[in-house]
């Protein structure tokens, strides 16, 4: 288990899970013995399933009540529960049991943490949810068959710095201050993605027909600059997220639920960055779905992009809100289909056919 080397406040502390958690192993049972059916004889389960970001309740299964041996064994508020046995990215994962809605145990590939009084729980899982908590699951976890096993012994040797309740209440309160702005961010640039094609539709209409007589000018004349992604392998668990083709949607949008991740000495900044106004073209993918394009913005972190995506950079007098939303409505979308080079049930779209066939392909 890495050691945790930082400097703490004069009034924090260093400790392990042991010292501040109660572990409890999960429940067996036989696969066949799980149902979807509830009865008098049985009692819900989770399992690995349910360990998301949130407790995925609605996973659990139907087991016999007489497994659960160990009134430990139910879950209670507060607990944390710990994905034991999973595919090497996923061991380790963990979530807080903020409600119970219904008596509940958890089968033998979870493990239950349970804080004792020197810990918030709330603050726990944050820190689980750490970098360095899940790197140091993935180094001792144990490969068996395609499943890894994180060994109790080693989960409760997690180093974890402790400072007293009053402050840990404190940082809980700000980090869930920021998990709010965060969804609040999130759920307005979603908003804001689907209306502006919509607006653009509406005010401007078919750039095709252009009945304001504006001028027309071929796409290449307005990039500054193109750059081809990465082409490295990554990883479950890293320093730098990196975009690929899934993290951009059919309809221009970014999603960031799938993220994957490279070393921060994988990347050379100086060419693969991202930039507010960014155009990202998904330059590799099937016929219906090559074309893709995102809009990088003012987003906190550091991120890169993988080799299926094209960055763009436009002049500095061309507005990117505006090509992006040309290019995610139907004219823009039916001039990119028409650029896929179709290879294997794929279609590509390199940086010579953004420069030079794009020429034919006039905008407003």
């Amino acid at each position: 288990m890495s050691k945790l080397l930082i400097s703490l406040p004069e009034n924090w502390q260093l400790t392990t899970l042991e010292q501040i958690c109660n572990s409890i192993r999960g429940v067996t049972f036989n696969s066949s013995e799980a149902s979807l059916t509830v009865s008098n004889d049985n009692i819900a389960c989770l399992t690995t399933s349910a360990v998301q970001d949130q407790i995925a309740w609605e996973t659990h299964r139907y087991i016999p009540a007489n497994r659960v041996v160990n009134p430990q064994q139910f879950l209670q508020k507060g607990d944390l529960l710990v994905s034991t046995a999973n595919s090497k990215s996923l061991v380790g994962k963990s979530c807080l049991v903020e409600e119970i809605p219904y008596p509940c145990t958890f089968g033998a590939f979870v493990t239950v943490l349970r804080p004792n009084s020197l810990i918030d729980p709330i603050l726990l899982g944050y820190w689980m949810r750490s970098s360095h908590a899940l790197n140091s699951f993935l180094e001792t976890s144990s490969n068996t068959t395609g499943i890894s096993n994180l060994r109790v012994s080693d989960l409760m040797a997690l180093q974890i710095p402790l400072p007293p309740l009053p402050e840990q209440r404190q940082i809980v309160k700000v980090l869930r201050q920021a998990e709010d702005l965060r969804r609040l961010r999130y759920q307005a640039t979603q908003r804001t993605t689907q209306l502006i094609p919509a607006f653009f539709h509406r005010m401007f209409g078919d750039p095709s027909y252009n009945t304001n007589g504006w001028p027309i000018v071929p796409l290449f004349s307005l990039i500054e600059d193109s750059q081809y992604g990465l082409s490295t392998s990554l990883k479950e668990i890293g320093d730098i997220c990196t975009l690929r083709m899934n993290n951009i949607t059919l309809d221009g949008r970014l999603n960031f639920s799938e993220m994957k991740y490279l070393a921060k000495d994988e990347v050379d900044f100086t060419k693969y960055d991202l930039r507010t106004g960014d155009i990202l073209f998904n330059r590799t993918n099937s016929k219906e779905l090559v074309g893709k394009t995102g809009l990088w913005e003012d987003i906190p972190g550091k991120y890169t992009f993988a080799s299926y995506i094209i960055r763009v950079r436009l002049k500095e007098d061309v507005l990117p809100e505006y090509i992006w939303s040309l290019m995610n409505s139907p004219y823009g979308k039916g001039q990119v289909a028409g650029l896929g080079k179709q290879a294997v049930n794929m279609a590509n779209i390199n940086t010579l056919t953004v420069h030079k066939d794009c020429g034919t392909r006039e905008i407003a």
